[in-house]
């Protein structure tokens, strides 16, 4: 019986007269090379296919210019928005896509996306403000990043700008306590009170505006706590403003200026009896205009109402309501009135109510007809809108 030969050495022996039966000329060139030859040929084929492609696109990144390449930020007394311009540059041969992405609600840009057409540049502002609360130290660093998201027809890509913020903050300000409501036709005292860090000595006040007289600063309490004290008004209109402040910090280290901000609401001098009226069949809806401590005049400069289907009045300090059309249906009125105090201080207010009809099928609609002239005047002047 024959004997099978060797795999070992029969296999190869096969393949390589295969090989060189072959007519290419390409595959008669590779059996003559030896095994180390081979391989060391393929490896220099994959190194230059991967390193070296002339097809292989480019990542957007490569062709972006962002300049400063690190935002900087110095926060005095870290309470407001300070903004720097980022601009970007595309020295790309094709089209752009950007889109700006934050780690915190700290950071906000305008724009926040867009298009660059080759060699085309564009400024994105960003804002940065400290939204941290550490009573530890009056200065910190803080470091946050913005991401920039950028695409073209074939692939994404992203850089990131770092964004570092020196931020001198020795007070902080609960916003809900900057709110103050006043008496419109009175003086009112004003209390801001906030919460100085651990390494502020005392606290001195700077400046405040012109509505706001005799300001005066509390000495630092317990859980470090104080407070600025003024008086305002009378006042008719809303205002908005904020005191500068001085903290003086311990161990010899220098003051840091800062603001405590704060919004005025003027009160209403004035109440209404009811906030709606249900006008019936064949009555009149009455609504009362009570006048508080320190209104003693008050008339209707202005009142706004579907005038098809409602007919009001003024007489005294009461408003008359008839409905004209006997269809149900619900009406906002808004009025303006004038009130003054005894110093002859006037102001403005807006204020509204609803009025509703209650319909019974059951009864005839006899629907009573005003026909006093409507006292409100058709002036329009700027109002307070106080609810």
């Amino acid at each position: 019986m024959p004997k099978c030969p060797n795999a070992s050495t029969y296999v190869p022996r096969a393949i390589a007269a295969s090989v060189l039966r072959s007519e290419d000329s390409v595959f008669r060139g590779l059996a003559r090379l030896s095994a180390v030859e081979v391989f060391a040929s393929l490896g220099i084929g994959l190194l230059i296919a991967f390193c070296w492609n002339p097809f292989q696109q480019r990542k957007p990144a490569s062709f972006v210019s962002i300049q400063p390449e690190t935002l900087n930020f110095d926060l005095a007394g870290g309470m407001e928005y300070h903004s720097q311009d980022l601009e970007i540059v595309n020295n790309g041969i094709g089209e752009l896509r950007f889109v700006m992405r934050f780690a915190c609600d700290c950071i906000y840009a305008e724009p926040t996306s867009g298009k660059l057409l080759p060699k085309q540049t564009t400024r994105v502002r960003v804002s940065y403000r400290s939204v941290k609360f550490d009573l530890t130290s009056s200065v910190r660093i803080e470091n946050q990043n913005i991401s920039i998201e950028l695409s073209d027809e074939l692939t994404n890509d992203r850089i990131d700008v770092p964004v570092l913020s020196k931020v001198a903050r020795p007070v902080i300000v609960d916003p809900l306590g900057t709110n103050v409501e006043v008496d419109a036709l009175a003086v009112s005292n004003m209390k801001l009170d906030f919460v100085v860090c651990d390494d502020v000595e005392r606290i001195e006040v700077l400046s405040s505006p012109d509505f706001v007289r005799n300001v005066t600063v509390g000495s630092i309490g317990e859980f470090q706590t104080c407070a600025v004290r003024g008086e305002i008004g009378p006042i008719d209109n809303a205002q908005s403003g904020s005191i500068k402040i001085r903290a003086w910090l311990s161990k010899g280290k220098g003051p840091i200026d800062t603001t405590v901000p704060f919004a005025i609401k003027p009160s209403c001098p004035f109440r209404l009896s009811t906030s709606m009226v249900s006008l019936k069949q064949g009555s009149r809806g009455v609504v009362a205009i009570v006048p508080l401590v320190d209104a003693i005049n008050i008339s209707i400069d202005k009142m706004t109402f579907d005038k098809s289907k409602l007919r009001a009045s003024f007489e005294g300090n009461q408003i008359l309501l008839v409905a004209l059309d006997p269809k149900e249906f619900t009406d906002w009125v808004e009025l303006t009135v004038v009130s003054s105090n005894s110093d002859g201080v006037t102001a403005k207010f807006e204020k509204g109510f609803v009025v509703q009809h209650d319909l019974n099928p059951a009864n005839p609609i006899l629907w009573e007809l005003e026909t006093d002239t409507d006292s409100a005047s058709d002036r329009d002047e700027s109002t307070l809108n106080c609810h």
